[in-house]
């Protein structure tokens, strides 16, 4: 399920539902970045992407670690 921080709190009765409650604009933290779960805590810690050292991906690389900084 959505979890309810992202869903859109459009009505009255959505807002007492909780939806968008605690809800975090990535864009107005530091470096415009926000670290959020979106995830399951049951799924634990998992990357799904993996950039390697070759060709563009080395720069998403870096981005990726600086942005963890």
């Amino acid at each position: 399920p959505i979890p309810l921080s992202l869903r859109s709190a459009k009505t009255a009765a959505m807002k007492g539902l909780g939806y968008g409650k605690g809800y975090k604009y990535s864009h107005e933290g530091e470096k415009g970045y926000q670290p959020q779960r979106f995830l399951p805590e049951e799924l634990g810690e998992i990357k799904l992407y993996e950039p390697s050292d070759r060709g563009f991906e080395k720069n998403i690389r870096q981005y990726l670690e600086w942005m963890k900084s």
